[in-house]
């Protein structure tokens, strides 16, 4: 489980980047549809109004993000809490996690990089897995 959301790390960081921007876009959008009668929160509106096709693309536009928002928010606490795993890592085994699974580094690259051999770096990321499994077990039933 753990391992799957390591690999993930940057597709999270991505996903929220695009969240941004399709939230962004929609704003946009409603600014350009919205009329002086009608507020971005769909609250305001004439005596008598009658519902519009500019209305409801705009309620339809607000539900579209805060459903965005809450994709965004359930992203950010599964980033929140790797890191909060990640940073109880010695910095050996940090270091090693962070050229894996947040710069996509193979293991020789990491070899390489920390003059070790490839296969002191294999026992370490199975090792770290484990120690991050445990950790993650323990979160679960603390929440």
């Amino acid at each position: 489980m753990i391992k799957e959301m390591l690999e993930n790390y940057m597709n999270y960081k991505a996903e929220i980047k695009n969240i941004d921007y399709t939230i962004k876009k929609i704003e946009l959008d409603e600014i350009s549809i919205s009329g002086s009668n009608y507020s971005v929160n769909g609250d305001i509106r004439p005596k008598g109004y009658m519902s519009s096709n500019t209305e409801n693309k705009v309620i339809k536009n607000v539900d579209r993000i805060k459903l965005l928002e809450k994709q965004k928010s359930e992203l950010e606490a599964k980033i929140e809490m790797l890191d909060g795993l990640i940073n109880t890592l010695s910095d050996y085994h940090r270091e090693i996690v962070d050229l894996k699974y947040k710069y996509n580094k193979n293991n020789n690259q990491i070899a390489t990089i920390m003059k070790r051999e490839e296969r002191t770096i294999r026992k370490a990321i199975k090792k770290i897995l484990n120690i991050l499994e445990e950790k993650y077990k323990e979160f679960l039933k603390s929440s």
